[in-house]
């Protein structure tokens, strides 16, 4: 394993070399900007490329925020953003100082990741290098249940796609498998009434709603995995931690109620949104651990029959009339490269949707 050690040199030279030592006494590889010599590039592309060819990245967050480079940013904020979407971030924040303004800015914007990133606070470097071993000791365990193929994983989540009953009327699915591949929930867990308790209790009342409070609702297990329904919506959990949320996707009532049979792009970006943060929530509920590293979410439109998806504007200006779509075909869209690190989901949950909105877009309207 390569790991690469990110933090203002000034100031945490002995941490430095505490979280060097305690790299090197696990056999693997530091690499870090002390190291490097004369080069013939420049300070900063050496260093992200050296954040670029690790496997890990430790963050050593002091008081002072550095010098900005021409992107405005620090040396070690250009690391970390470079970092964050690639390879696993192992935050130590220093104990008991008073951060520069531009510090706790970007302290801030770490730990909006921070469920993404393993976190720790240090006061000596001895503390901090036992700190380093065991963290990356805990890495190498759970990247020990296999490698991350992100093809795999797509097959994984078309399968529950399509796989998914029938509603009446259009349904937007979104499944998300994970990596690596493992048993997250023994059968016995499945099981649990806390879980299915928690998830609907969450679908009812928490910040994404996805069930009506004045409905219904039932779990089951099947094909091995829970399966909790309200009319027109469900959420499947397996034992591996993929999850599949189904939501109507209803036809917009507008124009002087005037029936249309269409689609509103802004409303299922909205639900893919909502459906983003659920899938990560329950993922922190089942796997707190943070065994899955990796996710893959793949978005379809089901039973769309000729409706056509359209802006809100688009809608408004088509008056009583709307040309219907020719075809029937249910897209089914992922992102390329299919895989995201796992923080995606809970941190640019708007980002993904928006993606997959504009892939489900051009196949609608192909």
């Amino acid at each position: 394993m390569v790991v690469f050690i990110s933090s203002v040199i000034k100031g945490l030279e002995t941490f430095r070399d505490a979280a060097a030592r305690g790299i090197s006494s696990l056999g693997y590889r530091v690499v870090r900007s002390e190291d490097f010599g004369a080069l013939a590039d420049s300070p900063q592309q050496t260093c992200l490329r050296g954040v670029r060819e690790a496997n890990a990245v430790l963050l050593l967050m002091g008081p002072r925020y550095g010098e900005k480079t021409n992107s405005g940013l620090s040396a070690t904020h250009e690391e970390y953003r470079e970092a964050r979407e690639r390879v696993p971030v192992l935050v130590f924040t220093l104990n008991g100082v008073k951060t520069e303004s531009e510090q706790g800015r970007f302290l801030t914007e770490v730990q909006a990741w921070e469920s993404g990133h393993y976190t720790e606070r240090f006061s000596t470097p001895d503390q901090l290098q036992g700190s380093v071993v065991r963290a990356l000791h805990n890495l190498a365990l759970s990247q020990a249940a296999g490698p991350v193929d992100g093809t795999k994983m797509l097959d994984r989540a078309v399968n529950l796609i399509k796989h998914l009953e029938r509603y009446s009327g259009p349904v937007l699915a979104l499944a998300t498998s994970s990596a690596p591949r493992q048993t997250i929930l023994r059968p016995t867990e499945i099981e649990e009434h806390s879980l299915s308790e928690a998830v609907m209790q969450r679908a009812l009342f928490g910040p994404e709603k996805l069930f009506d409070p004045g409905k219904g609702t039932e779990h089951r297990i099947a094909h091995d995995a829970l399966l909790i329904t309200q009319e027109g919506t469900s959420i499947l959990i397996d034992a591996e931690g993929s999850v599949r949320i189904a939501q109507a996707a209803s036809p917009e009532r507008r124009n002087r109620q005037v029936w249309l049979p269409v689609l509103i792009e802004e409303e299922i970006a909205e639900q893919l949104v909502h459906a983003l943060r659920f899938t990560s929530w329950i993922l922190d509920r089942i796997d707190p651990q943070r065994r899955i590293s990796h996710v893959v979410p793949a978005a379809s439109l089901i039973q769309t029959e000729f409706r056509p998806l359209l802006t809100k504007e688009e809608a408004a200006r088509s008056s009583n009339s709307v040309t219907m779509r020719m075809g029937t075909e249910e897209p089914l869209v992922h992102l390329a490269p299919e895989e995201r690190r796992r923080a995606m989901l809970a941190s640019q949950p708007e980002a993904i949707a928006q993606d997959l909105m504009a892939l489900l877009r051009r196949r609608m309207k192909k």
